[in-house]
C-alpha cells in the first residue's frame, strides 16, 4: 500500500484569542471592585492612563451621557490601529464618556445598599462537598442528607435516630451508617450526640490514641470541667501530672465542631452595579458609574504625542503604544458597560411581573434567551452577569438570580411553567405557615406543591429546601409548649 504525503492547502476558520480580546473578556466579567482594582493598577502600569479626580465639593461634574456608537463598542474590532491615532486623539478631548442613556432628574442612584449574604460556606455545604468524594448508594446518600440537615449550627445531632427514621422515612439502618460515616469527616466532633461523644471523636483523631484523655471524657468529664485534678489522680490511679495533662488537651478540643462555619447569614454591605428604578409606567435601567472609579487619558501626554516635538524615536514609539493600551483599556471599559446595560435591559423586559409582584411571579429564563435576546453569545451574557448586582424595587440580587430553570405544572405562577426560584418562595411559604409541632416533611411539602400545579419529586422538593437554607421537618419540630 502506498501513502502519499503531499502537502494539501485547506481553507477554515479559527478563532485565536489575542492578548487584547483576553483582556475584554477578562474586563466583562470583573465585579465592581475587580475592575476598580484592575483599573488601579493599569494606571500605575501606563502612565498616559489617569483616574479622574474627585471633585472636593461632593458633585461630580458635568459629564453629557450620550448612546455608544456601534463601531466605537466593537471589541473584536481589536485594538486602536496604529496608523490612525490622531483620529483618537481628536477623539478622547470630547468630554462624553460614551455612557448611556442616564437617569431621569428625579432619580437618585444609591450610595451603598445593605444585603443579606452568606459570610462563607456553612456547615452543610461543607460536610456535603466532602462526600462528593465517595460515591455512595442511593439509600445511603439519602440517609446522610438527613443527618446533615439534622444537625444544629453548633454541629450536633440532637434527634434520636428512631425519632429522625420515623419522620422521614429512611431505614434506621441507614441512618447508622450514615451517622458513622458523618462522623469521619471535617470537621472533627460533628454529628456527635452530645459533648462526650463529641470529644470523643475528636480524641480518635489524634496519634498515639490518648487513652487517658478517653477514660477522663467517657466517664468523669464533670470532674474535667471543674479541673479536679487530684481526685482524678486518685480515682484513675494516674499521677496528677498526667491527669493535669489529659485536662490541657481536653480542653484544646473544640466543644462546637459547627461554630468555625457561617451558621446563619451575616451582613454585609454592597454597591450595586445596576439600580432599576419604577419611574412613571416603566421600569428604567441605570448604570451605577460611581460604583468605579472614572479613566482618562493625560493631557500632558496627549498634548506630547500629538505634537511630537523633541521626541526621540524610541521615545515616541513608546509613548504610542502607550496610548493605543490606554484606549484599548477604556473601550473594553466602554464595552463592559454597553453589555450590562443590554443584559439588565432583557431582564427586566422578561421579569417585568417580578420587579412588580416579587418572587412568586419570576419567569422562567436561561442564559441563551438573554442572548438572543440582544444578539450575542450566551457566554457573552454569563460573563456580563458574574459577580454583578442589581438593585430593585423588591431588593437587592445578585444577576445570576433572575436566570431560574423551568419546572412544568401552572398554579404557582401564571403560565404553564413556572421558575425553581417561584417553588422555592412556595415552599418558604408553607414551611413558614406550618404548625411547629407538626412541621412538614419533604413528602408532605411535595403533596402541597402538586396541589397547587407543581409537579415536582420528592427529591427536587428536599434539594429546594436544602439550597433555601431550611433544616429537616425533624429539626424544626417543636415539642407543645415551646
Amino acid at each position: 500500500m502506498r501513502l502519499d504525503q503531499q502537502p494539501q492547502l485547506r481553507q477554515g476558520q479559527r478563532l485565536v484569542m489575542t492578548p487584547q480580546l483576553r483582556q475584554a473578556v477578562a474586563v466583562l466579567q470583573y465585579s465592581a471592585l475587580e475592575l476598580t482594582q484592575f483599573l488601579q493598577e493599569q494606571t500605575l502600569d501606563n502612565p498616559l492612563l489617569e483616574i479622574d479626580p474627585v471633585v472636593l465639593d461632593g458633585e461630580e461634574p458635568e459629564r453629557p451621557l450620550t448612546e455608544p456608537a456601534p463601531e466605537d463598542m466593537d471589541v473584536s474590532a481589536g485594538a486602536p490601529d496604529p496608523n490612525d491615532l490622531e483620529r483618537w486623539l481628536e477623539y478622547f478631548p470630547d468630554s462624553s464618556d460614551l455612557g448611556l442613556s442616564g437617569p431621569p432628574a428625579s432619580a437618585e442612584l444609591p450610595d451603598i445598599v445593605e444585603m443579606v449574604a452568606a459570610d462563607g460556606p456553612d456547615l452543610a455545604a461543607h460536610l456535603r462537598v466532602q462526600l462528593d468524594y465517595h460515591q455512595l448508594p442511593a439509600a445511603l446518600a439519602e440517609a446522610t442528607g438527613t443527618i446533615i440537615d439534622a444537625l444544629d449550627p453548633d454541629g450536633y445531632l440532637r434527634v434520636d435516630l428512631a425519632e429522625l427514621a420515623a419522620a422521614t422515612a429512611v431505614g434506621h439502618g441507614d441512618l447508622t451508617a450514615a451517622l458513622a460515616l458523618v462522623q469521619r469527616l471535617d470537621p472533627p466532633g460533628v454529628a456527635a450526640r452530645d459533648l462526650a461523644e463529641c470529644l470523643s471523636l475528636q480524641l480518635q483523631r489524634i496519634l498515639p490514641s490518648p487513652a487517658l484523655a478517653h477514660e477522663l471524657v467517657e466517664h468523669h468529664l464533670d470532674a474535667v470541667a471543674s479541673s479536679r485534678a487530684r481526685h482524678l489522680a486518685e480515682v484513675t490511679g494516674h499521677t496528677v501530672a498526667d491527669v493535669e495533662t489529659a485536662i490541657a488537651l481536653i480542653r484544646r478540643l473544640n466543644p462546637r465542631p459547627g461554630s468555625a462555619f457561617a451558621g446563619g447569614v451575616a451582613t454585609r454591605y454592597i454597591v450595586p452595579d445596576v439600580v432599576v428604578e419604577h419611574v412613571g409606567d416603566q421600569y428604567v435601567v441605570l448604570l451605577n458609574d460611581a460604583a468605579t472609579p472614572r479613566l482618562g487619558i493625560s493631557p500632558y501626554y496627549r498634548r506630547l504625542v500629538a505634537s511630537g516635538d523633541g521626541l526621540a524615536p524610541a521615545a515616541a514609539t513608546f509613548l504610542s503604544d502607550r496610548l493605543r493600551s490606554a484606549l484599548w483599556v477604556m473601550r473594553c471599559v466602554e464595552q463592559r458597560r454597553s453589555t450590562l446595560y443590554r443584559v439588565v435591559q432583557a431582564i427586566v423586559e422578561r421579569q417585568a411581573e417580578f420587579f412588580a409582584h416579587g418572587a412568586r411571579h419570576l419567569r422562567p429564563m436561561t442564559l441563551k434567551d438573554v442572548a438572543r435576546a440582544i444578539g450575542v453569545h450566551e457566554s457573552t451574557v454569563s460573563r456580563a452577569v458574574a459577580h454583578k448586582y442589581v438593585q430593585t424595587p423588591q431588593g437587592a440580587f445578585e444577576l445570576r438570580y433572575f436566570f431560574a430553570s423551568a419546572i412544568a405544572g401552572a398554579g404557582v405562577a401564571s403560565g404553564d411553567e413556572v421558575a425553581s426560584t417561584s417553588v422555592k418562595q412556595v415552599i418558604r411559604e408553607l414551611i413558614d405557615a406550618e404548625d411547629p409541632r407538626d412541621p412538614h416533611s419533604d413528602q408532605k411539602l411535595t403533596e402541597l406543591l402538586r396541589r397547587r400545579g407543581a409537579d415536582l419529586a420528592r427529591r427536587t422538593v428536599t434539594k429546594y429546601r436544602r439550597e433555601l437554607g431550611v433544616p429537616s421537618s425533624a429539626q424544626r419540630r417543636r415539642p407543645s409548649g415551646r
